[in-house]
């Protein structure tokens, strides 16, 4: 650490140089419904990361930050201690003071996602417009104009950018936006469980969903199939993100296709092009990058019928009057 080496972090100050081995720090906290869910998204962006640094001689150390501790106090330690001398973070929060802590300390940093930081600085991240752009045209082409959504629990930034997004499609198809119609989950498959439940009790149920979390179509359809439903038929469901888990969902779960090495890559790449020595290698500058997503049709997404709708919304009546006490 800096101190054995009698080395200290000077604020505003260039950042220690504590030893010689070169590593490259991805900053990110999981929490325990990210790793409770399968999910793959990680490990995937890790070995694109790893299949650029390694050409540069250099090393990936992820320092996940234990649920429940501060995040800039997490990263704040490493960064005296000069463990690093390059970041990826992740999980950005809409006001993200990590940020500020790497432009000030002066080590090369890139994002994972964008923030609402008026500062400029590196970032790659989803086309979380363009997702909401496809799927919402798609959906509003196959009749529906009550369309449900998720959003992430907490304040992640992607949170906000997805939300805007989603009201902007809307807007521009003429749609109201109704805020009953916007539902926060955590990732898991319970949530999907619970959305169902949500949906069924209001005066007018959504004909189609477009979910932030591809792992909550998991309880989802176990749900509505409990609750006389077909998913398809009588909901449509659009996912964000094709992975593993999802894919023996019947029917087929429409979603986006994404190469999570290829966002590795990106990643790798533009993290290189802020370290002063691989510039010339890497004259990219300071990249600021959507990652394309590519649709990938199933049959959960079906086109509106008076009879799915009726389904719904007798649907949500039977689940009301079966929680009520007889007089």
């Amino acid at each position: 650490c800096c101190k054995a080496h009698g080395i200290r972090a000077k604020p505003g100050g260039p950042y220690p140089r504590a030893r010689r081995d070169p590593f490259r720090g991805l900053h990110d906290r999981p929490g325990s419904e990210t790793a409770a869910s399968s999910d793959y998204f990680f490990m995937g962006v890790f070995d694109g990361v790893q299949t650029v640094i390694a050409d540069q001689g250099l090393d990936l150390l992820v320092l996940p930050c234990p649920s429940g501790k501060d995040r800039y106090a997490y990263l704040e330690r490493f960064v005296q201690r000069g463990v690093v001398d390059a970041m990826i973070l992740a999980a950005v929060q809409y006001h993200d003071p990590r940020i500020e802590l790497l432009q000030k300390t002066g080590i090369p940093f890139v994002t994972l996602g964008r923030s609402s930081l008026p500062t400029r600085h590196a970032w790659i991240d989803l086309d979380f417009e363009g997702a909401a752009d496809v799927a919402l045209s798609r959906l509003i082409g196959k009749g529906h104009r009550r369309i449900a959504t998720t959003v992430p629990h907490g304040d992640v930034n992607f949170k906000h950018v997805f939300l805007a997004a989603y009201k902007k499609v809307l807007a521009r198809h003429s749609l109201p936006f109704d805020p009953d119609l916007v539902f926060v989950t955590r990732r898991n498959e319970g949530a999907g469980y619970d959305v169902v439940d949500k949906m069924l009790t209001l005066p007018d149920p959504p004909t189609a969903i477009f979910l932030i979390y591809e792992v909550t179509a998991i309880g989802m359809y176990r749900r509505l199939r409990e609750r006389g439903l077909m998913p398809g038929r009588d909901l449509a469901v659009f996912g964000f993100r094709d992975e593993p888990t999802t894919r023996f969902l019947s029917p087929p779960l429409t979603c986006f296709g994404l190469s999570l090495s290829d966002l590795g890559i990106s990643l790798g790449r533009a993290m290189l092009a802020q370290i002063p020595r691989f510039q010339k290698r890497f004259p990219h500058g300071v990249v600021q990058k959507l990652q394309p997503l590519e649709l990938r049709a199933g049959e959960s997404d079906g086109n509106l019928d008076a009879h799915s709708q009726q389904r719904s919304i007798s649907a949500g009546i039977l689940f009301e009057n079966a929680g009520s006490e007889p007089d």
